[in-house]
Parts: C-alpha cells; sequence; structure tokens
C-alpha cells in the first residue's frame, strides 16, 4: 500500500485494474471524485500551455497571452469539471445496453482514475511537444498518448465493468482515433 497521492499514481503503472480496485476499497466518496476532476482540470490546463507558450503566434487575436492564460485557466476550473462529468454518464450510458452492472460512480471513478494515472505521461509529452515542435512529431505524439490513454482507460473501464479483456475496447478507441484523425486531415 503506498502513501499519497503522487506515489498512489506511479503505483498504478504495475497494475491498472489493481489500482482501481484499490481506489474502490479505499472508500473513495463523491468530494473525492470532486476533487479529481478538478485535480483532471488542472492537467489537463497545464498539458495546454507549452503550446500557448510557445505557438501563440498561431492565433492571431488581440488579447494578450496573460489574459489568454487567465481565461484559459477559468474556464479550465469552472467548466471542465463540469464537463467530465457530463462524459462520465454517457460512457456508463454506452455501457448499459451491454449488461453492466456497474453503478454510475464506479464508471465516473474508473473515467477519473485512468486519466490521473495518464497525467504524468501527457505532461511529460506536451512538454517535449512544445520544446521540439513540428508537424510530423506532433502527430507521433499525439497518436502515442492517445495509444496510451486508451490502453489505461480501456483496461480501468473494463475492470470496473467485470469485462475480462480490454483488447476489443482498446483497439475500437484506437479505430475511431484514426477516423477521426483521417477526417480531420481531409
Amino acid at each position: 500500500m503506498t502513501k499519497g497521492f503522487v506515489s498512489e499514481i506511479f503505483y498504478a503503472y504495475t497494475g491498472l485494474k489493481r489500482s482501481y480496485n484499490t481506489q474502490l476499497s479505499n472508500g473513495i466518496n463523491e468530494s473525492r471524485l470532486l476533487a479529481y476532476s478538478f485535480f483532471i482540470s488542472l492537467v489537463l490546463f497545464l498539458h495546454r500551455l507549452p503550446d500557448k507558450l510557445t505557438h501563440n503566434q498561431k492565433f492571431n487575436t488581440k488579447i494578450s497571452l496573460n489574459d489568454q492564460i487567465g481565461i484559459d485557466l477559468f474556464a479550465s476550473l469552472f467548466f471542465v469539471p463540469i464537463f467530465l462529468y457530463i462524459i462520465a454518464f454517457f460512457i456508463h450510458l454506452l455501457w448499459l445496453p451491454f449488461g453492466s452492472k456497474a453503478t454510475y460512480f464506479e464508471t465516473r471513478l474508473a473515467f477519473f482514475w485512468a486519466t490521473i494515472i495518464s497525467s504524468p505521461v501527457l505532461l511529460s509529452l506536451s512538454l517535449i511537444e512544445g520544446i521540439y515542435y513540428s508537424s510530423w512529431l506532433s502527430w507521433i505524439l499525439n497518436f502515442f498518448s492517445v495509444v496510451f490513454y486508451s490502453w489505461i482507460f480501456s483496461s480501468i473501464l473494463c475492470a470496473a465493468h467485470k469485462i475480462q479483456s480490454n483488447l476489443y475496447l482498446f483497439f475500437l478507441l484506437i479505430i475511431i482515433y484514426l477516423i477521426f484523425s483521417y477526417l480531420n486531415i481531409r
């Protein structure tokens, strides 16, 4: 058993399903999930920050960089948690036709915990992309982050819904990403 939030994140890489079950057995309550949603909001803000700082000239606006960062932080802290709960609700609804016995709370915990576990790698990749920006490197790093998050998300979500293998969901998420990437290129 680890002590501390950061150590729990890194310990989770040794067993994704076990880390979710540990979170569930630790008696996580709704206030902890709300704190998780604010942490995710802050991580997503920090994930966008290197690109905003290094490539601000691609946005031709009359708003100063400090104001843009302030607006982004405000929106991240006040609106992203609401959208995270809405996304978790739709994820839960998508699983209901497949006979899922998981509660909405368990689905939310799985979604939030998977995003939290992914945060160190996603932040590292955004720093690398902000420093060494090129279109092909950006695409490779984005694809790697999607594969990485898809594996963690599918593993933990399948553990929450008592599904043995996460491979089908993992490949479905990758295919959906590739389809949207292809449509975005065109």
